[in-house]
């Protein structure tokens, strides 16, 4: 069965990119995001945002990919208090659980997905080696 429905717009792909990474809050992103698609249709062509979602949703443990959705989306940038005041204290124990893991999770996959750049000030030591 093949439906088509034209090419979606990029009002339609905010709305499926929140549906695969919602952002509402930390509580929002762990459990109510889908973790499980991994494809779309063969000729539909996402944005990177989309792509970089079902891309994750590849990996077989489900709650690495919805650490590695928190961590970047709640804490890699600017943290905002008030998000964890607006969790349930299971919720906040989970979070509180995996933070240094789902870090270092990040940042693993970050490096394997080859979305990390080096800036050559990042390694400046002072002196000339």
């Amino acid at each position: 069965l093949h439906v088509d429905l034209g090419t979606p717009s990029s009002f339609h792909w905010a709305r499926f990119a929140s549906v695969l990474c919602n952002k509402r809050s930390i509580e929002s992103t762990y459990f109510t995001s889908n973790h499980t698609l991994t494809k779309l249709g063969r000729y539909l062509t996402p944005p990177a945002t989309v792509q970089s979602y079902l891309q994750l949703n590849e990996y077989s443990d489900k709650r690495f990919v919805a650490c590695v959705k928190v961590i970047e989306n709640h804490f890699a940038r600017n943290f905002d208090l008030g998000l964890v005041e607006e969790m349930s204290s299971s919720v906040l124990a989970e979070v509180i659980s995996f933070v240094d893991q789902g870090f270092r999770a990040w940042a693993d996959y970050k490096i394997v997905a080859g979305k990390v750049s080096f800036d050559e000030d990042d390694f400046a030591s002072g002196d000339d080696r």
